[in-house]
């Protein structure tokens, strides 16, 4: 949610790769955060890949996981 509004969800119909997945956090998500951002992912592997990580905390997001379910 960003100011009491969801963001725009894309679906695909693939499994998706973190190369897949780096895209569209850059190219979509991130251009929509506002300067301080916290970002909260689920556990799915592609969320947890080294360059994902990189891609959201240089941009100067605090990244978060859900709790394991």
């Amino acid at each position: 949610m960003l100011d009491n509004k969801l963001l725009p969800v894309t679906f695909f119909e693939c499994n998706i790769k973190s190369d897949v997945f780096n895209a569209w956090v850059e190219q979509d998500i991130i251009p929509k955060l506002p300067k301080v951002a916290i970002v909260d992912m689920d556990n799915a592997t592609c969320n947890k890949q080294q360059g994902t990580k990189e891609l959201i905390k240089n941009r100067g997001f605090k990244l978060e996981y859900l709790t394991i379910y």
